[in-house]
């Protein structure tokens, strides 16, 4: 479980490095964007699998 969290805590800072960076702006932006893209989209399925067992019952 928190190595889950460990690893999206990870992935979500380098991609925000990634986005933030002053120098290949565009290069790392269009490299950081899919990689949030993913995080997002994981975080939310992650969420609905684990959460439904809260809500049903």
């Amino acid at each position: 479980m928190s190595s889950i969290n460990d690893i999206l805590i990870t992935v979500i800072f380098f991609g925000a490095c990634q986005l933030y960076r002053p120098w290949e702006t565009d290069l790392h932006y269009y490299l950081g964007l899919p990689i949030i893209v993913i995080v997002i989209t994981g975080i939310v399925f992650y969420l609905v699998k684990f959460g439904k067992r809260d809500y049903v019952r």
